[in-house]
């Protein structure tokens, strides 16, 4: 009888074959993801365009190309990619403490501080203004008030603090300061000691409020909502000496509203808005805003403006001061705090001295806000005569020895930052809608409630600052529609007519679904509430409150929203459906529908393209 032995070379080549097929599974997994679309994580945001196909074109040059464009191209969009980078940012915050961004310091405590626009210079101290740069600021300062006041204007400078000014117990303890004294404090004292003009450091009134209340988000580079209206009073106690009638309002006109949420701003430059969480504060006013937005059509034709466009706000009282304010990112949650104190205030994101502006706009004061950080450029600061016009002699330097603008440089620095943000919250909703297009975009969708309720048609835009509370009603939208700034779709309600029971005990009454046809356009902080049907074509007019059904093709407006106007005639609507694409029916029927549920309203009058 023969006994059967085992091999003793199995089991080594058992783990051979393992791994071999692991190894070629490992070669062949980045392309699958890639074909077959495994890959289902968002792309992180980046400082930069990904790599386009490359395109074969008839000549020798092309050809020679090829090879290192598709190897580029396939380096930024190979499979599993978007996880990878992820989980990769995930590692290095959560396990090993280090940044996987130039842009990010992580703090302690879950403290994330901006590393940008040389903000690490300028928080270790490591290139103090010299005595000649003060000199020079002095020289500027005063050149610049004293040409405002030639006009009757008056003029105030403001410094927003850098988080790690207000913040700088939770800075890394690796990045140590040269030397205590800030270029900021160089600046302070100098002008105290050299000059009469003061700009308004806001250090102190933020470094006391932060004793007992939260200033600056976590996630944030910037101030909260809290710190803003800190900011805002100091501005408008100083404003006040000048025009009693404009002082601040006190914190108790407001409600303060937490809300807890996904990172933004600096969790989105990390890749990580999904996983790091933070208190989002809103001060929300107890009486309605009276401030209104306005278009600017002296002011846009000027500039390229680069960052955004000039935002203006008017009020009726006309007894008040205009204003024009030269601003960064931080002015973003003054703005509604500061526009309730002027007849009129023009807000331009502009870091030079635009003179052309300010002639335009005659206001009785400019306020002129610079962040902290940006003290580190070469403003190289051009006094305010009329030979600077709109301040294009204010330079930096470049790596290179070029010069360029101030306006010019940091335009492109803010919309790089600008992009990467909107492009990562956008790509985040869209992947949590119930259905979406292509071409959706949704500038700032942070305040949208129940997104997986949603669905969009191809090329829908919606503006800044929309809100989106939907309860457990649907949203549906059609193709090519327009949704201005501050637009709330409101799905839900509250049954007030419940005996005893006070409004927080109330349950929800009635919901209703919304339907947007096609082609509408709804104008900015226009309210639509449940149960509602815009027909195609419809435009809805800013501030409106749309509370019941708007027909095809008219233009609606006021509150309660109503057809104030049809878009086109008859006989145009036909013409202009058949250059749509409608068929014959289906126009016949859109302009006999309108035609039923519009009556008899008059032709909106016709307008001059420009």
């Amino acid at each position: 009888m023969h006994t059967k032995t085992a091999n003793p070379g199995w089991p080594r080549r058992s783990a051979d074959i393992v791994l071999i097929v692991l190894f070629i599974a490992a070669l062949f997994l980045p392309a699958a993801g890639k074909l077959l679309h495994l890959d289902k994580t968002l792309a992180p945001p980046e400082k930069r365009r990904l790599a386009p196909r490359p395109k074969l074109l008839a000549n020798g040059r092309s050809l020679a190309a090829l090879p290192a464009e598709f190897d580029a191209y396939c380096n930024d969009r190979f499979g599993f990619r978007n996880s990878l980078i992820r989980w990769h940012n995930r590692v290095k915050v959560r396990l090993l403490r280090t940044s996987p961004s130039e842009m990010v310091i992580l703090g302690s405590d879950g403290y994330l501080y901006f590393g940008g626009d040389s903000a690490r210079e300028y928080y270790r101290s490591l290139r103090p203004f010299e005595e000649e740069e003060l000199a020079q600021w002095k020289r500027a300062l005063e050149q610049r008030r004293d040409w405002l006041a030639a006009q009757g204007i008056r003029y105030l400078v403001v410094i927003a603090p850098s988080k790690d000014s207000i913040y700088p117990e939770h800075m890394p303890a690796a990045l140590n300061r040269v030397t205590p004294e800030s270029r900021l404090d160089q600046l302070v004292r100098y002008l105290g000691a050299n000059a009469d003009f003061r700009v308004l450091d806001l250090r102190e009134p933020l470094l006391q409020a932060k004793k007992h209340d939260q200033v600056y988000g976590l996630a944030d580079s910037h101030w909260n909502d809290l710190g803003a209206y800190v900011a805002y009073r100091a501005i408008m106690e100083r404003v006040a000496t000048w025009y009693p009638k404009s002082g601040p309002l006190p914190l108790s006109a407001f409600d303060i509203v937490k809300t807890r949420t996904q990172g933004i701003d600096l969790a989105e430059l990390l890749g990580m808005e999904d996983t790091i969480r933070d208190d989002y504060v809103t001060l929300v006013p107890k009486t309605p805003r009276q401030a209104k937005a306005v278009n600017a059509p002296v002011l846009l034709p000027l500039r390229d403006w680069g960052v955004t466009p000039p935002i203006v706000m008017e009020r009726e009282k006309t007894d008040l001061p205009r204003a024009v304010m030269l601003r960064d990112s931080f002015a973003i949650r003054l703005i509604p705090f500061m526009s309730e104190h002027f007849s009129r205030i023009a807000y331009l994101w502009k870091y030079d001295f635009d003179t052309d502006a300010i002639r335009l706009e005659r206001p009785n004061i400019v306020v002129h806000e610079i962040a902290e950080r940006y003290l580190m450029l070469d403003w190289s600061l051009p006094a305010a005569d009329e030979s600077t016009g709109g301040g294009e002699n204010a330079s930096v330097t470049l790596e290179g020895g070029d010069r360029v603008s101030i306006s010019d440089a940091l335009a492109a620095m803010m919309n790089a930052v600008v992009y990467v943000r909107r492009r990562a919250r956008n790509r985040l909703l869209l992947a949590r809608l119930g259905g979406g297009g292509r071409g959706v975009f949704v500038a700032d969708p942070r305040h949208w409630d129940r997104p997986a309720n949603v669905f969009l048609g191809n090329d829908v835009f919606f503006g800044v600052e929309s809100f989106v509370g939907l309860g457990k009603s649907r949203l549906y939208v059609g193709n090519g529609v327009l949704f201005g700034p501050q637009v709330m779709i409101i799905g839900g309600d509250h049954n007030y007519l419940s005996l005893g029971k006070r409004m927080w005990e109330s349950t929800v009454a009635r919901e209703g679904d919304i339907r947007i046809g096609d082609d509408v356009w709804c104008g900015a902080r226009a309210v639509i509430l449940r149960g509602v049907e815009i027909g195609e074509g419809t435009v809805v007019g800013a501030c409106s409150v749309v509370t019941r059904s708007l027909p095809p093709f008219v233009v609606a407006a006021g509150n309660p929203c109503q057809p104030r106007r049809l878009r086109f005639s008859d006989e145009e609507l036909m013409e202009h459906l058949r250059r749509l694409g409608h068929r014959e029916a289906d126009a016949t029927s859109l302009v006999v529908q309108r035609r039923s549920l519009a009556g008899d309203l008059p032709v909106a009058p016709a307008q001059t393209e420009g």
